[in-house]
């Protein structure tokens, strides 16, 4: 991608993220409303969910900012989607 798209899909996340947010945890606080029949317990709920996302996001921040070949390595178990044959790990069976 080219830098100006890049931009242009970073200002479209940063303008629905909240909007996308808000949505579900509107329809969490309602479903869970709906099936505990608790208001006080489904915003809670929603409360956890909040930080959760919030921290979820917060914890991504500082890896974005680095090139990924300086932060992490690649594994060929999650690069390739195959599984790696150590020599610890037992033989499957066909």
């Amino acid at each position: 991608m080219a830098p100006a798209e890049n931009l242009d899909l970073q200002q479209a996340l940063d303008d629905y993220l909240p909007i996308v947010v808000a949505v579900i945890l509107v329809l969490g606080f309602v479903l869970l409303l709906l099936a505990l029949q608790a208001p006080v317990i489904a915003a809670l709920g929603t409360v956890v969910s909040l930080l959760s996302t919030a921290a979820a996001s917060r914890s991504g921040d500082s890896e974005r900012e680095k090139p990924w070949s300086a932060t992490k390595q690649a594994s060929p178990r999650y690069s390739t989607g195959c599984v790696a044959r150590t020599a610890n790990s037992p033989a499957s069976s066909p």
